[in-house]
């Protein structure tokens, strides 16, 4: 039997996508979007946890990327959820304040059982709400109108 050779190695072109020598994929991508926006972590965190997973550190620069290319991506399903909540009859409505670059600003939602649509504005209630293009018709002097809300 001849002796196996001391080197096995594959050679390959990188595909025509990959511009850098580290590059991150989508599965990085989504897994950034996912801790930012449904686990709420800071960049600062999510950095920190690809570090310790992989050894590998991604900016703050980079992370901004990918969440920007993650919205421009869901916009349009962003503007479908947002069209089916502002027809329903009934929604939950709901607001908390989020500092935003250090100054306090709120996250509006507006949500069904099926559907959750958020957004930042730098004024609470209804100004926030209708700069938003939000439920112009439930929306009243003191936040929803009596008539207009369940409890």
């Amino acid at each position: 039997m001849p002796d196996p050779p001391e080197h096995y190695g594959a050679v390959g072109d990188f595909p025509a996508h990959v511009k850098a020598p580290t590059q991150y994929g989508d599965g990085f991508t989504a897994w950034t979007a996912y801790l930012h926006a449904y686990q709420m972590l800071p960049l600062e965190r999510i950095a920190a946890l690809f570090e310790d997973l992989t050894g590998l550190r991604p900016s703050e620069a980079t992370l901004l990327s990918m969440l920007g290319r993650m919205h421009r991506q869901l916009e349009q399903a962003e503007q479908d959820i947002r069209k089916i909540l502002f027809q329903k009859p009934l929604v939950h409505a709901d607001e908390t304040g989020v500092p935003v670059k250090e100054k306090l600003h709120w996250m509006h939602t507006v949500c069904t059982s099926d559907y959750t649509w958020l957004a930042i504005h730098d004024r609470r209630g209804s100004k926030g709400m209708n700069a938003l293009g939000g439920c112009r018709s439930i929306w009243g002097r003191s936040y929803m109108t009596a008539s207009r809300v369940i409890l």
